[in-house]
C-alpha cells in the first residue's frame, strides 16, 4: 500500500485577494452611505427643533419642512442676530460727560443758587457742550492694561522686581539724588462764588414735586408679570382655561392703570375695566408652563385709559417661547371716595403724532360701539325645556354666583377678570355641550362692562350658540346682576360678549363642528348677523397675513 502524499497548500493569487477586498468594498459603501445620511438628517432634525422655536414658530405647524427650508431659516435667523458693537472708551466718555452736563442744567432752575450764579453755570455748561471734551486716560490705560493676557502681567511683574533689585543695589553703592518731581499743573475747574452743598433731602424732595408735578407728561409706562400654570387652571385634557388667562390679562391691566391714574396728585382712584376689544387665542397653553403678561398704556383719553396686553408662554424644559395672546382694554379710574366720581385721566408722551391720531381713532370707534351694544341689553335669555339635540336650547347654559369680597377691588366692585372668567366657564360649557368633545377657546369679541356689579350681588351668566361654521362656534354670553340685600332697583345687565370656541381630538387638532339646528326667526336673524361677523374676522386674519408676508 503506498503512502499518502501531502501536498503543499495552495497560495492565494494577489488578483483574487484584490478582489476579493473590492468587492468588500462595493458592500461596504451604500452601508457607509446610509450611516452618513443618517448622520446628516439626524443633525438637521436636531437643527429644526432649535431654530424653529427661536423664529417664534410652533414645530407641530412646521413639522414637514424640507432641508433646504431648514437650512434657510437657520441662515435667516443667524443674519437677524444682532451683532454686539465695540464702544470706543473715548466715545462713551464723551456720551457720559455730555449727559451729564445736560443733567446740570436740566437741575438748575429747581436749586436754591441766585439768578447770576445760575445763568453763570448755565453759560459755563453750553461751553463746555460746544467744545470737545477730553478724553479719558484713565479709561484709555484701564482698557489698555485689562486688554494684556495673564502671561503679559506676569512678565511685566518679573521686570519691575528685577529694576527694583537693581535700583536698590545701586543706591547702596551711590548716595541718593534728590529730584524735583515735575508737578502737573491742575486744569482751571470753575466754580460758583455762591454754591452751597444741597442735602440729601433737598434732593428727595425735588425729585418727589418733578414725579408729582400735576403737568408733567409721563411716557408709555409698562409693567411684565408671570406665573406658572397648574392644575387648577386648565381642564382635563391640560390645556389651560382662556378665563384663566383672560382674568391675568384683566389684572395686568388693572395694576397698570392704577398706576398710572394716581401719579397725578388729588383723590386716590382704583381703575375699573370698562371695555375688552377683540381676544384672539394665537396658541394653546399647557399645564407646567409659565406666562408672561406684559402690559402697556398706549392711549389716554380724558376720561379712560387704553393697555395694550400682551401674552408668551414659555417651555421651561427648552426654553422656547411663543405668543398666545394679544388684548387691548379700556379702564375708567374712579375715585376711592365716591365711586360714581370719575377722575381725570393724566396724559401719557407719544413716539410720534400717527400713534395719538391712531388711539383716538381707537376711543372713539369702540366709544360708538359701546353706545350700540348698550342699545341690545332689554333682551333675556328664556330657557327652552326638553329640547332636540343641536338645537340652541340644547346646548343653552346658566351659572348663578354670589359676589363674595375675594372676587371684589378696594371699594367693594367686582373685578373685570373675575367676571371674564365665569364668562369663559358658562360659555365652555354650552361648547362642551353642543359637540360632545374637547373645546378650548379662539377667541373673544369685544367684552362691554355696562354697569358695576357690588359685592353681595347675585350675578346669571348665560350663554346660548348662536353661530357654527366647519370647525368653530360662536357662542354669546349675558351677565345679569341683582341685589339681595338693599335693592334699589331690579335686575339689571352687566356685561355681554362673543366668545368663539373649536373642537380638538387627543392630539389637539380641529374637529369639524355639527351645524346647528335654527327653530325660529330670531335664532335665524343671530346666525346671519354671526355669520357676517365669521367673514369679516377671516378676512382680517388673512389681510394680517399678507401685511406680514
Amino acid at each position: 500500500m503506498t503512502p499518502a502524499v501531502a501536498f503543499p497548500p495552495r497560495a492565494v493569487s494577489t488578483v483574487a485577494m484584490r478582489k476579493e477586498a473590492s468587492e468588500l468594498r462595493k458592500s461596504l459603501k451604500p452601508l457607509l452611505e446610509k450611516r452618513r445620511r443618517a448622520r446628516i438628517n439626524d443633525c438637521i432634525n436636531q437643527l429644526k427643533k432649535l431654530i424653529v422655536p427661536l423664529m417664534g414658530k410652533d414645530n407641530c405647524r412646521y413639522s414637514k419642512l424640507e432641508k433646504a427650508d431648514i437650512l434657510e431659516l437657520t441662515v435667516r435667523f443667524l443674519n437677524d442676530v444682532p451683532k454686539t458693537p465695540t464702544n470706543d472708551t473715548t466715545v462713551s466718555y464723551r456720551e457720559g460727560y455730555e449727559a451729564c452736563l445736560k443733567r446740570v442744567s436740566a437741575l438748575l432752575p429747581r436749586t436754591s443758587l441766585d439768578r447770576k450764579t445760575c445763568e453763570r453755570v448755565h453759560d459755563f455748561v453750553q461751553q463746555s457742550l460746544r467744545t470737545t471734551s477730553p478724553p479719558c486716560h484713565t479709561c484709555s490705560s484701564r482698557t489698555s492694561s485689562s486688554a494684556r493676557s495673564p502671561l503679559q502681567h506676569e512678565t511685566l511683574s518679573n521686570r519691575k522686581c528685577i529694576n527694583m533689585s537693581r535700583r536698590e543695589n545701586r543706591a547702596s553703592v551711590t548716595p541718593e539724588r534728590a529730584h524735583d518731581a515735575p508737578r502737573i499743573a491742575a486744569q482751571a475747574v470753575w466754580r460758583p462764588c455762591s454754591y452751597e452743598p444741597m442735602h440729601s433731602f433737598q434732593s428727595q424732595k425735588m425729585m418727589s414735586e418733578s414725579m408729582s408735578a400735576p403737568n408733567s407728561q409721563s411716557s408709555c409706562p409698562s409693567i411684565q408679570i408671570c406665573r406658572m400654570m397648574r392644575p387648577d387652571d386648565a381642564n382635563i385634557v391640560g390645556n389651560v382655561h382662556g378665563g384663566t388667562i383672560l382674568k391675568m390679562i384683566e389684572e395686568a391691566g388693572c395694576i397698570i392703570g392704577t398706576r398710572h391714574c394716581n401719579t397725578q396728585p388729588g383723590d386716590r382712584c382704583v381703575a375699573a375695566l370698562a371695555r375688552v376689544e377683540r381676544t384672539d387665542f394665537l396658541y394653546p397653553m399647557f399645564i407646567g408652563e409659565v406666562a408672561h403678561v406684559s402690559a402697556e398704556i398706549t392711549f389716554t383719553s380724558k376720561r379712560s385709559v387704553e393697555v395694550q396686553v400682551n401674552v408668551e408662554s414659555e417651555n421651561i424644559l427648552t426654553g422656547a417661547k411663543k405668543l398666545t395672546n394679544k388684548a387691548t382694554l379700556w379702564y375708567v379710574p374712579l375715585s376711592l371716595q365716591n365711586v360714581d366720581k370719575i377722575i381725570e385721566v393724566p396724559s401719557i408722551e407719544y413716539s410720534s403724532p400717527d400713534k395719538e391720531e391712531l388711539g383716538r381713532k381707537r376711543y372713539e370707534a369702540q366709544k360708538l360701539e359701546r353706545l350700540q351694544t348698550k342699545e341690545k341689553n332689554t333682551e333675556i335669555i328664556t330657557p327652552v325645556f326638553t329640547p332636540e339635540p343641536y338645537t340652541v336650547g340644547f346646548s343653552h347654559s346658566s351659572l348663578i354666583h354670589l359676589v363674595g369680597p375675594s372676587d371684589c377691588t378696594l371699594h367693594g366692585f367686582v373685578h373685570g377678570g373675575v367676571t371674564m372668567k365665569l364668562m369663559d366657564e358658562v360659555a365652555g360649557i354650552v361648547a362642551v355641550r353642543h359637540c360632545k368633545t374637547n373645546v378650548v377657546t379662539a377667541s373673544v369679541d369685544a367684552i362691554n362692562f355696562h354697569r358695576k356689579i357690588k359685592k353681595g350681588c347675585v350675578i346669571t351668566i348665560s350663554g346660548r350658540m348662536t353661530f357654527t361654521s366647519n370647525k368653530s362656534m360662536e357662542i354669546e354670553v349675558f351677565v345679569d346682576a341683582d341685589q339681595l340685600v338693599d335693592k334699589v332697583e331690579s335686575k339689571y345687565r352687566a356685561a355681554t360678549a362673543f366668545f368663539t370656541y373649536i373642537s380638538l381630538d387627543k392630539q389637539n387638532k380641529p374637529l369639524p363642528v355639527p351645524p346647528l339646528k335654527l327653530e325660529t326667526k330670531e335664532e335665524q336673524k343671530r346666525f346671519d348677523e354671526g355669520n357676517q361677523r365669521y367673514l369679516q374676522n377671516k378676512a382680517k386674519r388673512v389681510a394680517e397675513k399678507e401685511q406680514k408676508q
